[in-house]
Formats: C-alpha cells, structure tokens, sequence
C-alpha cells in the first residue's frame, strides 16, 4: 500500500489520521485559548510515528549529535542521533553517538514533547526543561518538518 513512511501497510493510514486529526484538534484549541488535554499513550505513539516518518533531509544529518526527548509523565524517553546519512532515533537510553558531539535533552510531560515536534509549543516553554546544547534543539526544530 502506498504511504509516505516505512510502513507500508493499511495500519498506516488509520494512525496517521489519528496524529494529524490530533494536532489539528490542538490547533483549534489554541486558536480558541483552551488548554489541550491529550492522552499520554496516544501521544507517546505519536513522538514514534512523527520519528518514524520524517523526511531523513540534509539539515537533519550529523556528526553523532544527540538529543534526548524525556518524558516526566510516563516511563517514557527516546534519543535522536544525527549521523553522517540521516538521523536514526530509538526508545529508550542513548547509545551510537560519538565521544564529545554535542547533546541536548528536552524533559517534559509527553504531550509537550509531541507538542514540541509538530511545532505548537516551542522548546522554551516554561512546562519544559532543556539542559545542553540549546541550538542543538533549535536547529531540530527548524528542520524537523512534515511537510
């Protein structure tokens, strides 16, 4: 089945009209002033199906760069580590970066994080906690995008 993304089966579609249905909902909210609520396990999956199929692009490659998305609502954390061909990401505690590369960790509740990659919250928020390389993250941010 076609899809953008590595998954190339009709499970595609039905989560990612989950996410896209999600972020639109909060975009509504905002534009409106109320504050989104969004369940945990539904935006944990959604960090993973934002990481999964996003375009690998230029600005996105790196010499072992990592940055570390904490959950402090939930047993929940992934690494992102820029390589020289694209970005590879994983659940849990980092490994694959190279010896004194720049690192940033992001700490916030897990809709903030999701919130964060679709671009509605930006890394300042005060619901978040950044320690390490702050251009890092803001380098992510402009080039992290579903178009």
């Amino acid at each position: 089945m076609w899809a953008w993304g590595p998954d190339k089966h009709v499970r595609f579609w039905p989560r990612r009209m989950v996410h896209e249905t999600g972020v639109h909902r909060v975009d509504a909210e905002l534009a409106l002033g109320i504050e989104s609520r969004v369940d945990p396990t539904v935006v944990a999956d959604g960090v993973e199906e934002f990481l999964e199929n996003l375009p690998r692009s230029r600005a996105l490659r790196g010499d072992g760069e990592q940055l570390r998305l904490v959950a402090t609502d939930r047993p929940d954390r992934w690494t992102i580590t820029r390589q020289p061909a694209g970005f590879d990401w994983a659940r849990g505690a980092p490994g694959g970066g190279r010896p004194g590369a720049s690192s940033v960790t992001l700490a916030a509740g897990t809709a903030e994080l999701y919130l964060f990659l679709w671009g509605r919250r930006p890394f300042t928020d005060a619901r978040s906690a950044v320690t390490g390389d702050e251009d890092l993250l803001a380098h992510w941010r402009r080039h992290a995008v579903i178009n």
